[in-house]
Parts: C-alpha cells; sequence; structure tokens
C-alpha cells in the first residue's frame, strides 16, 4: 500500500489512484481467505491468561486471542497462524512443543464465533431484528428452520429482557452466520445498521474488525452472496477502509473501481454513490498531506460535470435511485465550492453555490445540501462586507436547519445553527436592523447557551465587546 509523503505533488499521488486496483487481500489483515486453518494450542477460563500466553509466543505467526461462548461459560482460545490447508496447519502443529495435541480449526468458523461475541456483547438485538426483517429471510427461513420459524418471528415483539428470549437471539444468529447466503445478507443488514449508527471519527472499536471481515468475504465472493448484497459489502467494506481505518489511498483506488464497474453494469445510484465517496477521499488527502488546490480543483470540475450529468437523466423522477443522484452531485458540488473558497476565491465559489442552489433547492432530500451552501455563502458576503445578501443567505440558512433539524454536511463542529444566528446578529447589526440583532441574540442565549462559539459571543456582549 503506498505511503503518502508530506510533500507530494498532487497530480503525482493522484496517479496512484488512477491505477484501478481494488483493495489486494495480502494488503489487509482483515483479508484472510475463509478457508484458511489456524492451530489451536490452548484454551483459557479468563483473557488475561490468554493474552499472558499470547505474548509469550511473540515469534510466532498471527497469534490471535478468539473469544467463544457457550451458554454460561466462556473460552478464550489462543490460535497460532493462517495456513491456507489443513496439512500445512498439522505440520506446523507437527513443531509445537505442546503437552496437548493441538486443535486444527477453520478461521471461517473462528470469524463466525467471534462476530456472534461481538455482536452478543453489544447489540445482538439489532443484528437479529435486522436479519429477521431482510428481504427474503421468510423463504430462506422456511427452508433452514421451519420448525423454528414461528417462535423466532415472535421474538421480534419480544422484549430483550424476557426470559430467554436474547439466549435465542444469540441462537438464532449463531445459525445464521453458518448459514449462506442468509450469511450474506444479515452481514450486509447489520453493517448498514451498524455503521450509519456509529460516528466514524470515533477511534475504531475491535468489534468492527469481524464485521469488516465478513463485509469483505462476502465482497470478494468467498461466502454466498446475491448480485445485490456482494455490491453493498463492497460499499460499506470501502466505508470501513476510509471512515474507520482512515486509510484515504485504498479507499479512492476502491472507490475508482467501484465506479468504472457500476457504470456499464447501469447501476446509476452506485455509480453517483462511488464518484461522491471518492471526491470525498481525495479532497481530505489534499486538505491534510497539504497538496495542490488548483490541481485537484481541475479534477473535481470534471467529477461535478459528469455527476450534473448523470442526474440530469434523472430530474424529473422521485425514486431512490433519483434521489440519491441529486445529493450526492450537490455534495460534489459543495466539495467543489470548499475547495475554492480555500484559495480565496470568493466570488467564483459564490456563482457555484448559487448554482446548486438553482438546480437542487425544489428537492426535499438536497435541503442539507442548500444549508450548506447558503452557509458557504453567508461567509463569504461576510468578508465581502456585503451585509444585507450575507444577512439574507444567513436567515434562509437558518430555516432550512430549523425545519431538516439535521446537522450540515461536512461541519465537523456538528450543528450550524448558532453559526447561523451569529451571522444573523453580525449583518444585522452592521445594517442597524434593530429588530432582529437583538431577536437572533436572545434565541442563541435561549437556545444554544452550552456552543463554544455563543458562549464567547455572550461574554464579549456581556463586556461590551
Amino acid at each position: 500500500m503506498e505511503t503518502v509523503h508530506k510533500k507530494a505533488s498532487f497530480p503525482r499521488l493522484f496517479s496512484a489512484f488512477s491505477s484501478g486496483l481494488l483493495i489486494a487481500a495480502a494488503s489487509s489483515p482483515l483479508a484472510a481467505p475463509p478457508s484458511s486453518f489456524g492451530v489451536q494450542v490452548a484454551a483459557f477460563s479468563t483473557e488475561s491468561e490468554a493474552q499472558a500466553a499470547a505474548a509469550a509466543l511473540a515469534d510466532a505467526p498471527d497469534v490471535t486471542v478468539v473469544t467463544f461462548k457457550t451458554g454460561t461459560t466462556t473460552y478464550h482460545r489462543l490460535v497460532v497462524g493462517r495456513f491456507p490447508t489443513r496439512e500445512d496447519a498439522e505440520a506446523y502443529a507437527r513443531t509445537l512443543p505442546t503437552a496437548s495435541k493441538p486443535l486444527i480449526r477453520a478461521w471461517s468458523e473462528l470469524d463466525t464465533t467471534t462476530l456472534v461475541r461481538t455482536i452478543y456483547e453489544t447489540t445482538i438485538p439489532a443484528y437479529f431484528r435486522a436479519a429477521l426483517k431482510a428481504p427474503a429471510t421468510t423463504a430462506t427461513l422456511e427452508a433452514l428452520m421451519p420448525a423454528e420459524r414461528e417462535g423466532y418471528t415472535e421474538l421480534l415483539n419480544t422484549p430483550t429482557t424476557a426470559p430467554g428470549a436474547l439466549t435465542k437471539m444469540v441462537d438464532f444468529v449463531t445459525k445464521l452466520l453458518a448459514t449462506e447466503p442468509m450469511r450474506a445478507r444479515a452481514t450486509v443488514e447489520f453493517a448498514r445498521r451498524y455503521i450509519r449508527q456509529n460516528n466514524p471519527y470515533k477511534p475504531i472499536t475491535l468489534s468492527m474488525t469481524p464485521l469488516a471481515r465478513e463485509l469483505l468475504a462476502v465482497a470478494d465472493g468467498d461466502i454466498a452472496a446475491t448480485d445485490e448484497d456482494r455490491w453493498t459489502a463492497r460499499k460499506f467494506y470501502v466505508r470501513y477502509i476510509h471512515y474507520y481505518q482512515r486509510d484515504g489511498v485504498a479507499a479512492v483506488r476502491a472507490w475508482r473501481q467501484i465506479a468504472r464497474e457500476a457504470e456499464p453494469a447501469e447501476r446509476s445510484a452506485t455509480l453517483a454513490l462511488a464518484r461522491m465517496e471518492m471526491c470525498a477521499a481525495a479532497f481530505e488527502l489534499v486538505r491534510d498531506y497539504g497538496l495542490s488546490y488548483p490541481e485537484f480543483d481541475a479534477w473535481l470540475t470534471e467529477q461535478f460535470e459528469l455527476a450534473m450529468a448523470l442526474q440530469r437523466r434523472f430530474a424529473d423522477k422521485t425514486d431512490a435511485k433519483a434521489r440519491q443522484t441529486r445529493w450526492t452531485t450537490a455534495r460534489i458540488g459543495l466539495m467543489h465550492a470548499e475547495t475554492i473558497k480555500l484559495q480565496v476565491a470568493s466570488d467564483a465559489a459564490l456563482a457555484i453555490c448559487q448554482a446548486l442552489i438553482d438546480a437542487f433547492d425544489r428537492y426535499p432530500e438536497c435541503q442539507d445540501e442548500i444549508a450548506t451552501a447558503r452557509s458557504y455563502m453567508m461567509q463569504f458576503y461576510a468578508y465581502q462586507h456585503r451585509y444585507r445578501e450575507c444577512l439574507d443567505a444567513a436567515e434562509k440558512c437558518f430555516d432550512s436547519l430549523r425545519r431538516s433539524g439535521r446537522v450540515v454536511w461536512g461541519d465537523e463542529r456538528g450543528d450550524m445553527r448558532p453559526a447561523a444566528l451569529l451571522y444573523i446578529h453580525f449583518a444585522a447589526s452592521a445594517l442597524g436592523e434593530t429588530r432582529k440583532a437583538p431577536e437572533a441574540h436572545d434565541i442563541l442565549e435561549r437556545d444554544f447557551p452550552t456552543s463554544p462559539m455563543v458562549a464567547d459571543f455572550l461574554a464579549r456582549s456581556r463586556e461590551g465587546g
């Protein structure tokens, strides 16, 4: 995998993205094939004992502690190696000076028990409900375990605290993960909820590792799955390496490959999403490593034009595919405006923001992006001392955010409503608006007293600053 250097030029770095490669299996610690085998050298009743034993095997290949639960008992297995065949694992086991005979275990089994353990400890009810509510699950359960299907369905309306409910859920998930293609469907559905409900900017938790491995196995075809589930698993896995592993180079390459494959397959929604995510990962690399904004913007302009051409095909449609092509295009436009803003070209950025508003303001799915565009505009107008336009943009931004109630995309501080109110107060005060400035002050004091920027503003207001 490429190493990004601080002083690299953007074209040279970007040429690495253009290779069209996805993620080489050998480059990722999660990419061990499900058919590989490990040597279990011991099992312990406590994790501390297992970790101590693992430390003593520092020279052994791929030492892993795998926790397994059965009923109320927990075991911590010490497993060595990821060998391509059972014979290779057995040959290695014969070299170990152990008192008892080592056990040979397939990593597909070990990964499944690890995944069950992590969801057991965190969100087993969510996984259970996600899997049971997935499309086509009823027919699969009918063939898989017909006598038990009705009982599992009844669990959907049973509190987790009911006697035996959680145990039954664990039993269901364990059986499901050992069955293809329902193993793939359950993994994809759980990933859909898990990734959407967890902040990607927080440090990665160990519980993501088995889920990511399952997604990769589905994406690579090592687990039987429908075409739709395979595409979805690829998208979720690349989101994992981008937002959780923070590997922007690999993410750009992977999204680029997905986009290339989606276009001839006429998967417009996937193409739109991949193009947007590719731009986002590249934007982060340019910003974080101080690369050339003008050269990046030339490429981003091309991507924006391609996205606009795609979304125009769905301008009068309202289905999910059309909605996705629109909001992803709007977000690429925002990155375009942000890139120009960072080059201190306010007039050009204003023109892009206004073009986004003209194109997408009528679509409900784009209101967060429209609010973001207006937040950019209020800042640009303030820099240019165009207070009337600043006030108008800030009021429209605040109104849009108040109606949607959602965080503006791209703002790491979260809620942009206090910022919009501060700009309203600033512009209204500059224009001598005796009603709007006090109103904004009162709303800030009443609704956002814990915001750091508001607290600073109120402190300075009390001091007469």
